[in-house]
């Protein structure tokens, strides 16, 4: 019995590392998820940066256009307020506060 529990332990400690993995995955390099609309293509922190790093000024200049369409007045405020930013950030402050904890633990 005693095997049998702590293989079952290893099991769902090793599927929450998957999960958070895939998680982070989503966050840094985007997914597509299936809404009511129809499939969605929601951007990664790793995919916006490689964009803004590789524009060309036109580029820069139409993401600029789009982005005051949609009533912000710069990239950073842009990203501030997407939902997926909010995640990332919630993510690494939780990350901070673990470490924190695992040094006072040592």
């Amino acid at each position: 019995m005693f095997v049998s529990a702590f293989a079952k332990s290893n099991k769902a400690i090793k599927d929450g590392y998957d999960s958070q993995i895939k998680q982070y995955d989503h966050e840094l390099n985007g997914y597509t998820k299936e809404t009511m609309n129809g499939k969605k293509r929601f951007f990664g922190a790793a995919e916006i940066s490689q964009m803004f790093e590789s524009a060309t000024p036109e580029l820069l200049h139409k993401i600029a256009g789009v982005i005051a369409d949609y009533g912000f007045k710069d990239v950073k405020e842009w990203m501030q307020k997407s939902p997926w930013y909010r995640e990332f950030e919630l993510g690494r402050e939780a990350e901070i506060q673990l470490r924190r904890e695992r040094e006072r633990e040592r």
